[in-house]
């Protein structure tokens, strides 16, 4: 009964209190700005009609449009930036067959270790290698090495088997020691966190490696073996995310105070692996449009962000990229069809996952 008298008497005197100011229910000064923002100042939040609420509650929903509006911008995370967000930062992906876009000199035929190509062997003797001890007694160590290591990412292919246990890192990480992706001058970083804000918003890319020359990250690796589930249609196979952590290593050289490029324009390398398959990604992110960032979105909207995607996506064969155990990918190299202008012959894929990193990791020297 006494509880019951304090409660009535509580409610009194927070009624009388909440109308005290005549102001305070505005309803009419809540402006519509346009269909996507609300323009709402603490002052105006409209005062609750049932008198079982309170000024907390209204707190808690002015609270809730501001966390909403921001949410809709960006997210916090790589993983979850989908293409609406992408072409809301004016992001676009552009496929070449140019090597030129990749590189600012030719692209001539590299000498690299040959162990590289295991003896030009194809997807079925991969597949097979663990099993087969004959052909595996015709390879040298570091085709042996890997070969078993190939082997076991083919065997879980994520395109092919419904399995979420990744051997793409190991396959990945031992490629890069080979080919002095971690020898000095070079540095390589294990899952390393990027980011850039956005209208208040933090948004981290944490990609599987990155390199780094003299404080400026140059390139970095992402394994989707690990995020499976984003590998579909929807998230269009996992270039937003990887559209986002390119911004947020550009973003991360322009603004850190011991980067050898801070407040430049920013050239980002990227690699995107699934499974056996290499995509190729690279873009200059323009002073202008890394400012914008800091001055917000309606700043954002007037810029443009281009980023090369090699192979092309428009083919089925190398829709998801290079395939590593695939010989004619692995072994094939690209020949020059004019002086200016590297392309393709029409008989042969691409350049190699091999020769292509070799001469990326040249060109960082």
């Amino acid at each position: 009964m006494y509880f019951k008298i304090v409660l009535i008497v509580l409610h009194r005197k927070f009624k009388k209190k909440k109308y005290r100011n005549a102001n305070y229910n505005t309803r009419e000064n809540l402006q519509v700005v346009d269909k996507n923002k609300i323009s709402v100042s603490p002052r105006e939040i409209i005062a609750p009609e049932s008198v079982n609420s309170n000024s907390k509650m209204s707190e808690l929903a002015y609270g809730s449009v501001v966390s909403n509006r921001k949410s809709s911008i960006i997210p916090s995370s790589s993983i979850q930036f989908h293409q609406n967000h992408r072409e809301l930062l004016n992001i676009n992906f552009e496929n070449t067959l140019d090597l030129d876009q990749f590189f600012e000199s030719k692209f001539d035929d590299e000498k690299f270790d040959e162990s590289l190509l295991i003896l030009n062997l194809i997807r079925h003797d991969i597949r097979t290698l663990d099993e087969r001890p004959e052909l595996l007694n015709e390879l040298s160590d570091d085709e042996k090495t890997i070969g078993l290591l190939l082997n076991k990412v083919v065997a879980h292919d994520p395109l092919r088997v419904s399995i979420r246990e990744s051997f793409t890192s190991n396959f990945l990480n031992y490629l890069l020691i080979k080919m002095q992706f971690a020898q000095f001058p070079l540095i390589m970083n294990t899952q390393p966190r990027y980011s850039f804000e956005l209208d208040g918003v933090k948004l981290t890319g944490k990609p599987e490696f990155s390199i780094e020359k003299k404080d400026q990250i140059k390139c970095i690796f992402v394994d989707e073996n690990r995020h499976l589930s984003n590998l579909k249609l929807a998230t269009e196979f996992s270039e937003s995310q990887i559209a986002a952590e390119i911004v947020a290593a550009a973003f991360t050289n322009y603004a850190h105070p011991l980067s050898s490029t801070m407040l430049q324009d920013q050239m980002i390398y990227a690699v995107r692996v699934i499974g056996p398959r290499f995509t190729f990604y690279k873009s200059i992110v323009s002073k202008s449009y890394l400012d914008s960032l800091t001055l917000g979105i309606d700043d954002v909207e007037r810029q443009m962000l281009n980023i090369y995607r090699y192979p092309p996506n428009d083919e089925q064969d190398t829709l998801f990229g290079h395939d590593y155990s695939n010989n004619k990918h692995r072994e094939s190299i690209p020949r020059r069809k004019s002086k200016n202008v590297i392309k393709l012959e029409d008989t042969s894929f691409s350049s190699n996952s091999a020769s292509f990193s070799i001469t990326l990791l040249k060109k960082f020297n």
